[in-house]
């Protein structure tokens, strides 16, 4: 049942067959410890037997003699059969990290054509991925137990539930596997981002003020989404998107005197980067001089 000719099956009674020089010879197959066998050669000078009597797990040796019509009786040959019957424990399966690109772990990119990867126990094994409705993935796991395969066909949006097995070399099946990847490959949209309210200190909305850490704020289509505020030399700033879609951010460094042109972005969880939005704010601390009288 496993590699063709390597003497390993998963039937524990399996049939054993072959061939000899002359129909009509008797043969016989003595099983270890448990059956004796015996057919006749046809005329084509093909045989087979089947036990009756399961074998044990692991290496039988088999002892194999013809016998003729004058009841001479062959040499005998001898055939090893490795019986294994025990299934492969199910794989370990996950969005590999080189495709994981939002928070690690969570199953969520924004690749189409994800690696997945994992773990079984026996080197060897051959893993069959299944994607519904699309390709059927297999890898040899590697003498240190991991695997990996990578789509040819684009995965559609939204979450698609894979199913993995292993197989090892006699043709026992493990349980299956399953994991859910959810591909998301539309980036968010231009973030809203204005001189807030509370440091406004002109003209509303002029985005001129005396306050040199100005309070920035703003709101965004998805709760959860991270803000990036970039400073030309300057800081970075980043700040979650709250539950109401508003976010705000306060520089801890003084920004210079005169216009400053900030770079506003938002990330989704599963990487993908909006466009960017761009702010001017012009500080201005210098108090006017005093009026003649």
């Amino acid at each position: 049942t496993g590699v063709s000719g390597d003497g390993i099956t998963s039937n524990t009674k399996p049939t054993i067959s072959g061939s000899t020089a002359s129909g009509g010879d008797t043969i016989t197959v003595t099983v270890p410890g448990g059956e004796v066998l015996t057919t006749t050669v046809a005329s084509n000078g093909t045989w087979s037997v089947t036990p009756t009597v399961a074998m044990n797990d692991g290496e039988t040796e088999l002892s194999i003699t013809a016998t003729d019509a004058a009841g001479n009786v062959s040499a005998a040959a001898v055939l090893a059969v490795n019986i294994d019957a025990t299934a492969p424990t199910a794989p370990v399966a996950v969005l590999d990290a080189s495709a994981d690109t939002g928070v690690s772990g969570d199953s969520l990119t924004n690749i189409a054509k994800p690696t997945v990867s994992g773990s079984a126990a026996t080197s060897g094994d051959t893993i069959t991925v299944t994607v519904p409705g699309g390709e059927v993935l297999t890898a040899t796991v590697a003498a240190n137990g991991t695997w990996s395969v990578t789509p040819t066909v684009a995965l559609d949006p939204g979450e698609t539930e894979l199913s993995i097995i292993a197989t090892d070399s006699a043709g026992n099946v493990s349980a299956a596997t399953t994991l859910t990847i959810e591909v998301d490959a539309t980036a968010p949209t231009a973030p809203i981002a204005v001189l807030d309210a509370s440091v406004d200190t002109g003209v509303s909305g002029d985005g001129i003020t005396n306050n040199t850490k100005p309070t920035i704020s703003g709101s965004a289509a998805s709760s959860g989404d991270t803000i990036t505020v970039t400073i030309p030399d300057g800081e970075v700033l980043t700040t979650t998107v709250a539950a109401n879609g508003a976010w705000s951010v306060t520089p801890t460094v003084a920004l210079d005197a005169g216009q400053t042109e900030l770079s506003i972005i938002a990330t989704d969880a599963a990487g993908n980067v909006s466009a960017a939005t761009t702010l001017t704010i012009e500080v201005d601390a210098i108090a006017p001089s005093a009026p003649a009288a």
